[in-house]
């Protein structure tokens, strides 16, 4: 069974959606370390885990911030972050 994802966290489907892209291309692209956002492991099973850092993401696409330092609001997209 899949773990609960917090909120504020970011997966390649998420991301994919923002770029207006495939998942694929967003996996493609941290597996190629060509996105500044995260990264990509291959374990030793040869399956892939993606580390998507969400502040990253906002910033390579260029969305401000907008009243707590803490909240971003893109296209009534809610991406509040939760400690």
């Amino acid at each position: 069974m899949p773990r609960p994802r917090k909120k504020a966290e970011l997966n390649c489907d998420d991301v994919a959606k923002l770029l207006h892209k495939a998942p694929m291309f967003v996996r493609m692209g941290l597996r190629q370390d060509r996105f500044p956002f995260g990264t990509a492991i291959q374990k030793p099973n040869g399956k892939w885990t993606y580390v998507i850092i969400p502040n990253k993401v906002y910033e390579y696409l260029g969305i401000k911030k907008k009243g707590d330092k803490n909240n971003v609001i893109f296209n009534n997209y809610d991406t509040t972050m939760y400690d």
